[in-house]
């Protein structure tokens, strides 16, 4: 998010259990799509709250999706990567609960990185593409079951506006 504070060419961000930065110490005036796993160990509970109160204060569009099974690697390749590093750890295989320790398993790290890719791709689609059926897809949660999203468009409501070129 600092880089796209200071670097002009950034119309649109994406951050995965981000940012570490407040948004009080910079400007932020691009569209940006926020994902949490609430079970991240690595950041913990109150940083989930961090994350929110950073969209909330974020400018429109915005897009936050939270993954109440996700964990920190829950976003990355680790848990197929290394899994005797990460397999019992912060996003893949089995876990306990942040909140009262229940065991639990975390949500399938291909399977969140499907349905990531799928809003990220929509996201950034129809920015740079101006496609309206991305913004009608972006719209809605295909997967309740695995994710909650939260988003606030332009005042218009209609369109996110073309950001295929600086100054559109």
């Amino acid at each position: 998010m600092l880089l796209i504070q200071l670097d002009p060419r950034f119309r649109a961000g994406v951050t995965l259990a981000g940012p570490w930065i407040p948004l009080g110490l910079f400007s932020l005036d691009v569209p940006m799509m926020y994902m949490v796993g609430l079970e991240d160990r690595t950041v913990g509970v109150p940083y989930n709250e961090f994350i929110r109160d950073v969209y909330g204060r974020s400018p429109l569009p915005k897009f936050l999706l939270e993954f109440p099974d996700g964990g920190h690697y829950t976003f990355t390749d680790s848990c197929g990567l290394a899994p005797t590093l990460f397999g019992t750890g912060d996003g893949c295989g089995e876990g306990k609960r942040l909140e009262g320790g229940s065991p639990f398993f975390y949500l399938d790290y291909q399977w969140a990185q499907f349905i990531q890719h799928a809003y990220v791709t929509a996201f950034l689609t129809h920015l740079l593409k101006d496609d309206p059926f991305c913004l009608s897809w972006l719209a809605k949660n295909h997967y309740p079951g695995d994710m909650a999203l939260t988003l606030e468009l332009s005042a218009q409501g209609e369109r996110l506006g073309n950001l295929a070129t600086p100054g559109t």
